[in-house]
């Protein structure tokens, strides 16, 4: 079973990070942000392109959107996820990473907009 988390660089969706079932992670760039004019790569690592970059290239650089080593050993104890599952923690706390980067649960993502909808039509009817 394939696992997405939507990325989003800057408020703007970049692409998406997917795991495969033996854990090896995969970018590619969403086809509407490689469109826009002022759209910029994610890494200097991941220039802009159609294909999706491999496991190589990507767990580095995510995994280094994660806390250190200490805290992350904290955080992943806490979580109960593997200090080396970059992805799992990641779909965890990718909402909250540093800088101008996120990464969010496709489904969680869903959830949370078919919620509004339903709260607006709520507050309409």
């Amino acid at each position: 079973m394939m696992h997405l988390l939507d990325v989003y660089y800057r408020e703007q969706k970049a692409g998406v990070l997917s795991q495969g079932d033996g854990g090896a992670l995969s970018f590619a760039y969403d086809a509407g942000y490689l469109e826009g004019s002022t759209s910029s790569a994610i890494s200097f690592s991941m220039p802009l392109q159609e294909a999706a970059y491999g496991d190589r290239i990507v767990r580095p650089f995510f995994s280094g959107l994660l806390p250190d080593e200490g805290a992350r050993q904290r955080l992943s104890g806490a979580l109960g996820i593997s200090s080396g599952n970059a992805f799992g923690l990641l779909e965890v706390i990718g909402g909250e990473c540093a800088g101008p980067y996120r990464s969010l649960p496709q489904v969680r993502r869903r959830y949370h907009r078919m919620t509004m909808v339903l709260n607006l039509s709520a507050r309409n009817g």
